[in-house]
């Protein structure tokens, strides 16, 4: 079972929001593995229509906790 989050417009103002591309291109990954984590929760993601974006904050953090386990 997917779990989309929903998001208001007006809440987007705050945060910048990347594209799958541009995660991609910030993580030095694939675009099909953004997907897959975006899917799968594992990346902090909201879908759009059929866009998705991924909060910038949210992954920042989400890269330094990663990094503090190892």
């Amino acid at each position: 079972m997917r779990v989309y989050q929903t998001i208001s417009i007006s809440l987007m103002g705050n945060q910048e929001y990347l594209t799958i591309n541009e995660a991609a291109e910030k993580l030095k990954l694939a675009k099909i593995t953004i997907y897959r984590m975006a899917r799968c929760g594992q990346l902090p993601a909201v879908k759009l229509g059929k866009a998705w974006r991924i909060s910038n904050t949210k992954l920042v953090a989400l890269f330094e906790k990663s990094m503090t386990k190892t």
